[in-house]
């Protein structure tokens, strides 16, 4: 079994039944592809339609939430401190109907730059 997908039933109390056996499949699909990663060729290896992939990444999910389960559960010790730290990452983008698409700046460009931010 895949390690990520060992992960999967920690999130029973956040996720539901379904959307756990969604992302199991997305998981296993995922390692599968070896070049381009895309929806069509994630729904070609998966058991889920093309369309039911759109649903399942339209769904909003409590990421945060799902990284301080994982945290608690593997990592976390109670006489040890901790730094959490974040970085946003800008991913540029050139078409102009991508929701979130704003301009950023781009100090390696010295410009602005067109894209997503995460």
């Amino acid at each position: 079994m895949l390690p990520d997908i060992q992960l999967l039933p920690l999130l029973q109390d956040i996720l539901s039944v379904a959307k756990i056996e969604q992302l199991r499949d997305f998981l296993t699909s995922f390692m599968c592809i070896r070049y381009g990663v895309s929806i069509r060729s994630l729904s070609r290896y998966s058991s889920y339609s093309l369309r039911t992939w759109f649903r399942f990444l339209k769904f909003e999910y409590p990421w945060a939430d799902m990284r301080v389960l994982i945290f608690k559960k593997y990592v976390f010790q109670p006489d040890r401190q901790y730094i959490i730290s974040m970085d946003e990452v800008v991913e540029g983008k050139s078409r102009d109907k991508t929701f979130g698409l704003t301009k950023f700046w781009s100090s390696i460009l010295n410009s602005p730059l067109s894209g997503i931010c995460f």
